[in-house]
């Protein structure tokens, strides 16, 4: 729609190389839902800075996916 935020991620974490550590500090959101292609890449490196700068951050196990089973169960362990 025409008012959503839209972030352009050309890296492995959502917030490298973008604007939305700004977005969220200027909205006052303090958690974050996470899901996405691949659990153990991109969905990773995003949790993992989300982490890093004091986010609450919950993944979505079933909304995520990675090369193999396995892959996907071991980076959410």
């Amino acid at each position: 729609a025409g008012d959503e935020i839209v972030v352009t991620k050309t890296t492995d974490s959502a917030l490298t190389g973008t604007n939305l550590r700004l977005i969220l500090h200027n909205l006052g959101i303090r958690n974050v839902i996470c899901c996405g292609i691949f659990t153990d890449q991109c969905v990773s490196s995003t949790v993992r800075s989300l982490a890093d700068e004091s986010y609450a951050v919950i993944v979505l196990e079933d909304c995520c996916a990675a090369a193999t089973d396995e892959l996907h169960r071991k980076e959410l362990e």
